[in-house]
């Protein structure tokens, strides 16, 4: 998290179809006095202003409204509510700090009909990600044993300097596999308060709980930098 006086670029703890848990996180940053300015894959920007009340949230934009963008926001805005930005085109954000002005979503219904196909997407996402975590797996397992056996075996494969292209392969597939596990965990945890009906109720988000999903997304990144530090490593020194 970074901030210079009126600006705050912090990484966003959550995942894109978390939508209850990101207008929970939205709505804390502006108590604090941080208003969304925009919102991208990975890192969100703030900027300073007056602590408000103020309601962030995500719509879904559904194939009935792809291509309607505008008359939605004109319509959105006959109720209250301003347009900031979108994470991507599936989920537009807006906001209001009127008090009276009407909730986008009331009908916890509606909504899981409308994150039916971005669930869909997630699936494939994770069966691809698994497919390709057991390819992965698979290759560089052959292509490891394929070194060691070309070195006359693993003490000597180590001993020529190896030691640290394992190291890197290692940690690239804990990572991997780490990742995947956490978002499959993630995604059952939004199936479960779906399931209960308790999306409207936005509570899934705390500090505590946005903080550790932070700190799990820096440690993956620094893994993975690390893994690839020690890779070149190897190839340098060949």
């Amino acid at each position: 998290m970074k901030t210079q006086k009126d600006t705050l670029r912090a990484v966003i703890p959550y995942e894109y179809f978390e939508i209850d848990a990101l207008e929970g996180w939205l709505d804390e940053k502006a108590r604090e006095g941080w208003m969304l300015r925009e919102m991208g894959s990975t890192f969100a920007t703030f900027k300073r202003g007056e602590p408000a009340r103020t309601r962030y949230r995500i719509d879904v934009c559904t194939r009935e409204k792809e291509g309607k963008a505008k008359e939605l926001r004109e319509e959105y805005a006959q109720y209250g509510w301003t347009y900031v930005g979108a994470r991507n085109w599936h989920f537009p954000i807006f906001k209001t700090e009127d008090k009276a002005a009407p909730e986008l979503h009331t009908d916890e219904g509606m909504l899981r009909y409308s994150m039916g196909g971005i669930k869909a997407g997630q699936i494939f996402s994770v069966v691809s990600a698994l497919l390709f975590c057991g390819w992965y797996l698979w290759k560089t397992s052959a292509l490891t044993r394929g070194f060691v056996a070309g070195h006359g075996g693993g003490l000597s494969f180590l001993l020529h300097g190896n030691a640290n292209l394992v190291l890197a392969i290692t940690l690239l597939a804990l990572n991997g596999i780490l990742s995947l596990a956490g978002h499959i965990t993630h995604y059952l945890a939004y199936m479960k308060r779906e399931k209960a009906g308790l999306l409207l109720q936005r509570s899934y988000h705390t500090p505590r709980r946005a903080k550790a999903r932070v700190l799990l997304q820096v440690g993956g990144t620094a893994v993975l930098v690390v893994s690839v530090l020690l890779a070149l490593s190897v190839f340098a020194a060949v």
